[in-house]
């Protein structure tokens, strides 16, 4: 719950109460604090909730109130709503321990229970259709107005609205169906959407009292049309079925990547090409090299990571393949043939990061020789857990499974190799294995797929945190667009 206050007004108000002191005759204001504490009253049964307390940065204007398990949404099985009173108390501190009000408000809320039965609200990386029903009323009456939460997790995905005509529709994310366009939302509607669970969700509120929560759905099918809620995408985009399977178009409607975020690939780095004096395709141009370039007589070895770079951040141009995150930095680093360790790589990343910086790391390292790539295990398990804060690692989990053709410590088709088992010990340390298509179709134009299994190359296991898309189109440093089938 997000929480707004004038913070000019409070700046005033707290500096007008500000207790005043002597020193060698001249007067000084003393310098204090305010802060905010936040209580909840349960209208039906006056049950009161600490919501807690937090110190305002005036810079600002708002600030946030985590409410997850702290309020309950439903009185009864037959009444899913609750109102509260948000109670909201502003203060002023001082370094001399007096303690002023500056200001009291407060406004009811209504927490709507969910309705949810089982898997039907929740999609996969396929395209699917939701149909929403509306129980106003059908079962128990009018005080059953609900919330629904689709997941579309993947795929174009269409919520079919049974029986609801547009005008049936009062908001999407604080705006009405007109100021939308009759056909398209895009990427409008930004800035008002609700948090869930930590992350973002499209609101969808109906005249009859009915709330939805949206995430990764495409498409809205009314009785007398439909809205597209996607954000545009090229005709070449709509092509790459990774992006679809992601949901990455949902991911644009917000941005397509920041400077505060780096994208580190600890990979192959960038190889030499006869006649290209840079190496680097124009597509990812942006790419700053960070180690000697990579020699190796395998054609492979020497672009496997250029084509990798390309499927996460190649230009969004129209003019062959869009990058997951084409606005973002990226850091190319050799750890392989004539580049550095992989230990030094990871340091030099760290040292080379601004102090507001995010750094995602690209791990195309795999096999349990990488613990040790310049440092003892304990070193390497120690830099990794100290970037828990602003980094995240996502390792590559492949050629250990039933038809990887190469020989690891262990079985990896329960288990996972080398530096991927970190994430058993660290939250911000993901192993990721490859998925394949086993089918496409289009839909509205764009690729989907049908079906999909574990590439016989992934590891396996209950170590494997997630599985990326395999397969996917790539282009090399002289610009040539093939499928990349790598982990």
């Amino acid at each position: 719950m997000e929480i707004s206050y004038n913070s000019s007004y409070l700046s005033n108000l707290k500096n007008n109460h500000a207790p005043e002191y002597n020193f060698l005759g001249m007067e000084f204001s003393l310098p204090g604090w305010v802060s905010a504490t936040v209580s909840a009253t349960k209208s039906s049964t006056g049950e009161v909730v600490d919501l807690g307390s937090t110190t305002l940065n005036l810079d600002n204007n708002s600030f946030y109130v985590n409410l997850k398990d702290q309020l309950e949404a439903s009185d009864n099985l037959f009444d899913r709503r609750s109102t509260w009173n948000i109670d909201v108390d502003i203060d002023a501190t001082y370094t001399n321990g007096l303690n002023i009000n500056l200001e009291d408000f407060n406004e009811n809320i209504t927490t709507i229970d969910a309705l949810d039965f089982g898997s039907s609200y929740q999609g996969d990386v396929t395209a699917d259709t939701f149909t929403y029903q509306n129980y106003t009323g059908r079962f128990l009456g009018d005080s059953f107005d609900s919330g629904r939460i689709y997941r579309g997790r993947g795929g174009t995905d269409t919520l079919v609205l049974d029986g609801i005509k547009k005008n049936d529709i009062l908001e999407f994310n604080g705006s009405s169906v007109h100021q939308l366009g009759e056909s398209a939302a895009g990427g409008a509607a930004l800035g008002e959407q609700a948090f869930y669970g930590g992350t973002v969700f499209d609101v969808l509120s109906l005249n009859n009292g009915d709330e939805l929560y949206l995430q990764g759905i495409e498409k809205i099918s009314c009785e007398d049309g439909d809205i597209r809620i996607r954000a545009n995408v090229s005709d070449s985009t709509k092509d790459q079925w990774n992006l679809q399977a992601m949901d990455v178009s949902g991911a644009w409607r917000f941005n397509r990547g920041s400077s505060d975020v780096v994208l580190v690939s600890l990979d192959t780095g960038i190889g030499n090409i006869t006649g290209n004096p840079t190496d680097i395709d124009d597509e990812i141009d942006h790419v700053i090299n960070k180690t000697a370039k990579n020699n190796s007589t395998s054609a492979r070895t020497r672009k496997h990571d250029h084509r990798a770079m390309s499927v996460m951040a190649a230009e969004h141009d129209s003019q062959g393949l869009a990058g997951i995150a084409p606005n973002a930095s990226l850091w190319a680093y050799n750890v392989y043939q004539n580049g550095e360790s992989l230990y030094d790589a990871i340091d030099s990343a760290e040292d080379d990061r601004s102090c507001h910086q995010r750094l995602v790391f690209q791990g195309g390292i795999q096999g349990g020789g990488w613990w040790m790539d310049g440092a003892t295990r304990e070193k390497m398990e120690d830099i990794i857990e100290s970037g828990s804060k602003h980094s995240f690692y996502a390792v590559a989990a492949g050629n250990g499974g039933p038809g990887g053709g190469v020989t690891l410590e262990v079985n990896y088709l329960d288990n996972v190799s080398g530096v991927a088992q970190a994430e058993s010990d660290n939250d911000h340390v993901p192993s990721i294995g490859a998925l394949q298509f086993t089918g496409t179709e289009e839909i509205d134009g764009i690729t989907n797929i049908t079906g999909y299994q574990l590439a016989s190359y992934s590891n396996r296991g209950d170590n494997l945190t997630y599985v990326a898309p395999t397969d996917s189109q790539s282009m090399n440093g002289s610009g040539n667009i093939r499928t990349f089938g790598g982990t």
